[in-house]
């Protein structure tokens, strides 16, 4: 029995960790390029809902955007399944509800007066 447990801490020792692709620099990168823009950089582009120009790089040519959740769509009718979701009315719910941040709001937090 006591052997048999000496065996089984030499094995422990021995093995290593092996190397998770997760953890490695690619897929840092990877997020940042896949992530969406913040809510204020959003907010702007709501309310406003500039002209878009073709764009054929873009799905639907750039054509079909949402403008609350910062996404292309193919056609129109995907645009429309779009809006019926949770996940879009969520997002107008907050756009509507809180006030973008500014510039004078952080320096209002971190307590700088001019």
């Amino acid at each position: 029995m006591c052997v048999f447990l000496y065996f089984i801490f030499l094995v422990a020792l021995s093995t290593r960790k092996k190397k998770n692709p997760r953890n490695t620099i690619k897929s840092k990168i990877l997020k940042t390029r896949k992530r969406k823009r913040d809510y204020d950089q959003v907010y702007n582009d709501y309310f406003n809902e500039p002209e878009l120009p073709l764009d054929e790089n873009k799905k639907g040519c750039g054509q079909f955007k949402c403008f609350a959740c910062d996404i292309y769509f193919i056609n129109n009718d995907a645009k429309i399944q779009h809006e019926k979701s949770k996940k879009h009315k969520r997002r107008v719910k907050q756009l509507n509800q809180e006030k973008a941040h500014t510039y004078k709001d952080a320096l209002r937090a971190a307590e700088i007066t001019f």
